[in-house]
């Protein structure tokens, strides 16, 4: 008898769980930043971004309004909504996946939106003139997204993320910034695969039961 209670409490947790589970989704759509931002050392030998700011010279990137952004889990923003940008991000480091740099946070509509760098997987950088009349840089990896408040209960999402930018040759400060998140998704399991999962266990352990 008491095995069988053991079998139905797991039964009711596991239950429990896949109900929890079905309330959770990832994130997914797009979103883009425009501003601007200042270097170390002049491109393409940069390796800081010590400064980022939005268009007016002020406050942080804002959201890119019109062009069909944002959308998904991102619809709801407001564009030129100011995200709050932590301090220098000295990119090299996280090839490495050396700890992690939270590169943004903001308030939309009464959902808070974040997302952390872990990793960095390309950094191109080319000096103009003699192959464009600007310096050009563009750097990219995967970070993990969080949108939290809300009606839907989103999950921390694994993300592509890039910045790109412009200036003038030589200048350190990058005057055509974007900061793009959401170009790729890693797969996540669907809420109702992992229902699904949960019922077939349940019924097993029923089985398990009218064995004994």
């Amino acid at each position: 008898m008491k095995t069988k209670t053991l079998f139905i409490v797991g039964a009711v947790t596991l239950t429990v769980a896949s109900i929890s589970a079905q309330a959770q989704v990832p994130i997914n759509g797009e979103i883009q930043f425009t501003g601007a931002a200042t270097v170390d050392t002049a491109i393409p030998n940069a390796t800081t971004f010590e400064t980022f700011f939005g268009p007016s010279g002020s406050g942080g990137p804002v959201v890119l309004a019109g062009g069909g952004l944002p959308v998904g889990s991102y619809a709801g923003v407001a564009g030129n909504t100011v995200a709050n940008v932590s301090g220098s991000f000295d990119f090299p480091t996280y090839y490495a996946a050396w700890g992690a740099f939270d590169l943004y946070s903001f308030t939309s509509g009464g959902q808070t939106y974040s997302f952390q760098i872990n990793t960095v997987a390309n950094d191109q950088q080319f000096a103009g003139p003699i192959t464009f009349p600007f310096d050009f840089i563009i750097i990219g990896g995967m970070g993990t997204a969080t949108i939290t408040g809300g009606p839907t209960t989103y999950l921390p999402t694994p993300e592509w993320w890039s910045i790109t930018g412009t200036n003038a040759p030589g200048s350190l400060t990058i005057t055509g910034l974007t900061i793009t998140i959401g170009e790729w998704n890693v797969a996540v399991p669907e809420p109702s695969t992992l229902a699904f999962g949960g019922l077939g266990s349940l019924l097993s352990i029923a089985t398990l039961i009218r064995r004994k």
